[in-house]
């Protein structure tokens, strides 16, 4: 893993599903599976989850005081 590449990992037990990446400025994951690897957008996430098509998604802004 380089400086820039981040383990992504569950909130709960801390299983890593996944390497944090920048490539053309677009945050995406990386992830591997025996000799394969791919990358993945967080909306492609999103799609195989709810199992519908997603355009983009949304942010919820945090407003601290």
């Amino acid at each position: 893993m380089t400086n820039n590449e981040v383990a992504l990992r569950t909130r709960r037990k801390k299983a890593r599903y996944g390497t944090k990446v920048e490539i053309a400025g677009q945050p995406l994951m990386v992830v591997k599976s025996g000799k394969k690897e791919d990358f993945i957008t967080a909306e492609e996430i999103v799609e195989d989850l709810y199992g519908k098509p997603v355009d983009h998604i949304v942010f919820k802004e945090v407003v601290s005081f």
